[in-house]
């Protein structure tokens, strides 16, 4: 399961509960919408059933062009070697 916070009038998908199934649609709809490149992991903690990635990627929206460096934070909860739960803040939709 995956939470996306923020404020859905100022994030695309602010507030959203995906499953398993329902996160792969988002992501499947995030990659029509807008190009990724330059992906870079800022920073990485790790415990034994917790971990937090802060990373960071060059976003170009499909549409009009406007290119953006975006910053997020995944926390992320492991049972059995995988990962069960994700909650994701990311900075305001850069483009």
């Amino acid at each position: 399961r995956m939470n996306a916070i923020g404020n859905p009038a100022l994030r695309r998908g602010g507030g959203e509960r995906h499953g398993h199934r329902g996160l792969a649609a988002h992501l499947a709809l995030i990659h029509t919408k807008a190009r990724f490149s330059d992906h870079s992991i800022e920073d990485v903690i790790a415990t034994e059933n917790r971990l937090a990635v802060r990373w960071a990627v060059d976003v170009t929206d499909a549409e009009t062009g406007r290119q953006a460096r975006q910053s997020a934070l995944d926390i992320m909860r492991i049972e059995n070697g995988e990962i069960v739960d994700v909650m994701q803040f990311v900075d305001v939709d850069p483009v």
